[in-house]
């Protein structure tokens, strides 16, 4: 029983290793096609990449776009809050002035508006330059980071700002700061009525100003070292008073903000609410009926352009449909007419260029057909300048390298 038991144990287990051989070969079989399919990827991509780079070093192209403007009207104003003084009723007994505010408040002041202008890159219109012309190749091009053109063969102080859009709602410069109620002495806790602390805090006052007068005079106990000291001492004295004042007279804050628009100076509008202005709630919607209507016009002005010759328009025309996205080119820039009113208050009125408005012209075709000079002439005084307007991509002046 036991010899037949070994005999089949013997016989079962060569095809049990069988199969483990036959398991590793297919699996190295796999792994050979697998690295045969990662290989041949990677030599096409190589290939190409290597077909792409030799494109890129066979057809050198400077790409430029001409300006497009971007206008804001920036509107500025106030918010005044007034709060009134928790003794306002005793003014005048303690303090003898009836000046004084008697409730609480909060208004809205408009100010005044105003237009500004920058430029980024029109997409809508980009040019290449062709860099393998032998003569080209020489040119030096100076592009701003969004690729507008700004000099060709010379070099300008460009002012390469950007647009702002995000602008501040409150100016720090011009935010007053909320004054903290003044802290309060053991006798007006104290106090059983609002009348007696009133009084109270009227004998602070004047002892404030005793103490201040007897600085100035000279015949405090305590004189400051230095004018320095003295002049921290009185700063100090008079805030103290102010805010004792206020607990009487009220306080008055104002707080200068602005509110940022975006417009578009290329479309022609009359009469658009572009905002509404309430003396409750400040700036609020075009569309809420609760403020006064801000209107915005903007009038396109007609193109004016020296006249040509019937010859050098159909020449120009010619150059134009050879080369219709390619080559030298500058911006005829367009105006608009822009006006802010408010109340029948003219706030803004002003023209300005706009680029997306003009044409583009061809430069002076001593830029274009320039001919290659000879070898023993230095070709850099032979090559054109010509600087433009990043803003308006207008031709500033040109002429040739001394």
């Amino acid at each position: 029983m036991i010899t037949c038991s070994s005999e089949k144990e013997n016989i079962l287990l060569p095809s049990l290793k069988q199969k483990r051989i036959i398991m590793k070969r297919t699996l190295l079989s796999i792994s050979a096609v697998l690295l045969m399919l990662c290989t041949t990827m990677s030599a096409m991509a190589e290939k190409k990449t290597d077909t792409q780079m030799k494109i890129s070093e066979n057809k050198s192209v400077v790409i430029y776009y001409m300006p497009k403007t971007v206008a804001t009207l920036t509107v500025e104003y106030e918010q005044v809050t007034l709060t009134k003084g928790i003794f306002y009723q005793y003014s005048e007994r303690y303090l003898g002035t009836t000046d004084v505010i008697t409730s609480d408040e909060t208004t809205y002041n408009l100010l005044s508006a105003k237009l500004a202008t920058c430029a980024v890159a029109d997409e809508k219109r980009h040019y290449s330059i062709d860099m393998t012309n032998q003569m080209l190749s020489q040119y030096e091009f100076s592009l701003t980071p969004d690729g507008r053109l700004v000099s060709i063969n010379t070099t300008v102080d460009c002012d390469k700002k950007r647009c702002d859009k995000d602008q501040p709602k409150c100016d720090g410069k011009h935010c007053s700061r909320a004054r903290q109620l003044p802290p309060m002495l053991e006798e007006q806790q104290q106090a059983n009525s609002v009348a007696k602390m009133a009084g109270v805090t009227a004998k602070q006052i004047y002892h404030i100003r005793e103490a201040r007068q007897a600085l100035v005079a000279g015949e405090a106990d305590h004189a400051p070292a230095d004018g320095k000291a003295l002049e921290l001492s009185l700063k100090t004295l008079d805030e103290q008073e102010q805010a004792l004042v206020e607990l009487f007279i009220g306080k008055r804050e104002v707080k200068r903000m602005k509110q940022t628009i975006e417009i578009n100076p290329a479309e022609a509008v009359a009469d658009k609410v572009l905002l509404r202005f309430s003396k409750h709630s400040g700036i609020v919607a075009a569309d809420d009926l609760s403020g006064e209507p801000v209107f915005l016009n903007v009038k396109i002005q007609p193109k004016k352009y020296a006249k040509m010759s019937d010859k050098e328009a159909k020449k120009q025309k010619q150059e134009l449909s050879k080369r219709p996205n390619s080559g030298f080119y500058y911006n005829l820039p367009g105006n608009a007419e822009i006006s802010l009113t408010y109340n029948q208050n003219t706030l803004i009125q002003r023209t300005i260029p706009v680029a997306q408005l003009g044409v583009a012209m061809p430069l002076p075709q001593l830029a274009v057909k320039q001919r290659v000079p000879p070898s023993n002439v230095n070709v850099k005084k032979t090559l054109p300048f010509f600087v433009f307007d990043p803003t308006t991509g207008a031709l500033l002046r040109n002429g040739h390298v001394e």
